[in-house]
């Protein structure tokens, strides 16, 4: 047996574009992997009839904050075990505008999905993967927002910065365990002359390589 298949990696937001292409990726390595959606399961299925390996999937709505322990008690228990978590939902940022002309429920549900669900599946990921002393990651994919600061998008750059102070935290509070923490910012975005969005394009290949860099790495 190939020592990949002891890999058990779950991915949040894996119907999303990054979450898609890095779950196409994974099972070409042979790692068991499970897949969170909420809404589009079609392609994920599609992927699930041509994996050698296990292949789950889990529905939850992330705005459910109590149900995200379930989830992870699941996959815990179906994968037997857990050595990667990666975090990549998106909430769609459906128009661009000033801070001030965010509604409640915008500056709410991006709250939820960019910071409030990703703490829930940290803590618990945390608490299942100290269970042994196997090497493990949790990744957490970020955007280089975070260190433009965003225009226009306030709150979705300022929740994405939230989560890597976090893992800054966690990271010092678990020095000495197995468990990496990283943070990817997929550089998507290119600006004109006038410094407006012009157009966008995806890093997806370079941040899949790097997820299955860093997952290879932690073999043990």
């Amino acid at each position: 047996m190939k020592e990949t298949l002891k890999k058990k990696v779950l991915i949040v937001g894996a119907s999303s574009k990054l979450g898609l292409h890095l779950s196409k990726s994974l099972i070409r390595e042979k790692i068991e992997v499970g897949v969170h959606y909420n809404l589009n399961k079609n392609n994920l299925l599609e992927l699930k009839k041509k994996s050698k390996n296990k292949f789950e999937l889990f529905k939850l709505d992330l705005l459910n904050l109590s149900r995200i322990k379930l989830m992870f008690k699941k996959f815990y228990k179906e994968f037997n075990g857990i050595t990667d978590l990666v975090y990549c939902p998106t909430y769609p940022i459906k128009k661009r505008k000033l801070f001030i002309d965010f509604t409640d429920d915008e500056i709410v549900n991006m709250a939820y999905i960019n910071y409030l669900a990703a703490m829930i599946c940290f803590r618990e990921s945390l608490k299942l993967m100290k269970l042994d002393n196997k090497k493990k990651s949790i990744i957490y994919i970020s955007s280089y927002a975070t260190k433009t600061g965003g225009k226009n998008i306030s709150h979705y750059a300022s929740s994405k910065s939230a989560i890597e102070i976090l893992f800054k935290s966690i990271k010092k509070e678990n020095k000495d365990s197995n468990i990496s923490f990283k943070v990817l910012k997929p550089s998507n975005i290119f600006y004109d002359k006038n410094e407006k969005i012009n157009k966008f394009s995806s890093d997806a290949d370079l941040i899949v390589e790097s997820i299955k860099n860093i997952i290879f790495k932690n073999i043990q």
